[in-house]
């Protein structure tokens, strides 16, 4: 336990994870400001044409030209029309509704940032190991701790723990600035003791998908002992997943894919069996994430037992 708190404190002293928490912070601000300044309920205006109007379908004047119910157009449509035959312009207006409301759209905000999460656990996996080959600084802590096996092992457990708090403060963040922009300009219509449990299991979906991101970055670290690497392999990853999961032959393949299972954990709407090359449960979604981050463990350790460490 002493060595899991001492790679924590390691992991959450690195300028790389520092520097992406703070961004992910400013992002999350920004985009909630930006929603607070949209955020109104007004009227929507769009034009239209027609050879006949009615008069009695007008109901206003918008930049000059007449607005008009579209009930009433739409009812008069096969009527007389002008002796000319000129083309009427004019408006339809519909209410427009871009208020901020929590209680509706928080759970597609925290899907959506399941997968952006995700993205975030390979950063942050592949810097925290790899980085130490090119500095040299894992050969200092195997003076300490001489017994690769453990020491990769709090590793695993510091990423995976550094990268679920992480997970967790971001939806935090993101959820105050959505409920303050709610109750400002909003709606907080919905927010309860019940919708409060239903986001907190969203919270910890997208916990487990940065997580295991996180894991299975780390072990491509330690095999290719450098960060770059990791993270074109990963990134290499979700395109061939993408490509894999739209093709006949290779939908099995997409499908058991780590990055498939990963972003299904953080994001999977399982009630469409297209989704996620035919993902059909959380269940199988976690077991195929967890074997691949169980089995990159596994192989990253056995490497890094056999391999020269100066």
């Amino acid at each position: 336990m002493r060595l899991l708190a001492t790679e924590l404190r390691r992991f959450s002293r690195r300028r790389a994870v520092r520097w992406l928490v703070a961004f992910g912070l400013l992002l999350s601000l920004v985009i909630n400001g930006v929603q607070l300044a949209r955020s109104a309920e007004g009227t929507q205006y769009s034009r239209g044409g027609s050879s006949f109007l009615s008069p009695e379908c007008r109901t206003g004047e918008h930049n000059g030209l007449p607005v008009v119910d579209q009930r009433c157009f739409e009812s008069s449509l096969g009527g007389p029309g002008p002796s000319n035959g000129q083309i009427v312009e004019f408006y339809f207006a519909s209410p427009s509704d871009r208020r901020v409301r929590i209680g509706r759209t928080f759970e597609d905000t925290v899907a959506g940032m399941g997968v952006a999460l995700s993205l975030l656990g390979i950063l942050l996996g592949s810097t925290f190991l790899a980085a130490e080959f090119g500095a040299a600084g894992l050969g200092t802590q195997l003076l300490f701790e001489p017994r690769r096996w453990l020491l990769y092992a709090a590793k695993v457990g510091a990423v995976a723990i550094g990268c679920a708090l992480v997970a967790v403060l971001l939806v935090a963040w993101t959820g105050l600035g959505q409920y303050v922009a709610s109750a400002l300009r909003g709606s907080t219509e919905g927010v309860d003791g019940a919708w409060l449990v239903d986001r907190a299991g969203n919270t910890l979906r997208a916990a487990a998908a940065c997580a295991l991101a996180g894991v299975c970055a780390l072990a491509v670290g330690a095999l290719a002992r450098r960060t770059v690497v990791a993270v074109v392999i990963f990134f290499g990853l979700v395109i061939a997943t993408g490509f894999l999961s739209n093709t006949s032959w290779g939908r099995p393949l997409g499908r058991n894919s780590p990055m498939n299972g990963i972003f299904a954990v953080g994001n999977g709407d399982f009630g469409d069996s297209e989704t996620w090359a035919g993902l059909a449960s959380l269940g199988g979604a976690l077991l195929v994430a967890a074997a691949w981050a169980v089995g990159l463990s596994l192989l990253a350790a056995w490497w890094l037992s056999r391999s020269e460490i100066r």
